[in-house]
């Protein structure tokens, strides 16, 4: 898996899967009891229009983007969660015993939320 495979991964299955199930529990709250702001929340999604719906889905994938870029970011080195830590980040995928450097902090290299 290279870079943009890994990317590409991360956004269908973290961000576009986020979006979509925080969108089906706005439609339909999950659980045998689900809590009053999960219902009131539902109940007025509900009472949106076709047109108001849409946008909304529409930020809730935006949301789920600017997160996954976000940690991207911090993975890359170009956002620090702690700016007086000094230590870096790195993101290595070992595959049949092979490592794979996919992000650092500290590496000159191609940016992974660049590649989003």
């Amino acid at each position: 898996m290279d870079k943009q495979q890994f990317v590409d991964a991360l956004k269908l299955h973290a961000a576009n899967v986020g979006a979509a199930s925080t969108l089906r529990q706005w439609e339909a709250p999950a659980g045998r009891s689900p809590g009053q702001l999960a219902l009131d929340r539902s109940r007025w999604f509900a009472r949106l229009s076709d047109e108001d719906r849409a946008m909304v889905e529409v930020v809730a994938r935006d949301a789920a983007d600017a997160a996954l870029f976000g940690v991207l970011c911090i993975l890359d080195g170009v956002l620090r969660i702690d700016p007086s830590d000094e230590a870096r980040l790195e993101l290595v995928r070992i595959e049949q015993g092979r490592a794979n450097l996919l992000a650092s902090s500290s590496v000159d290299a191609e940016n992974l939320h660049d590649l989003l």
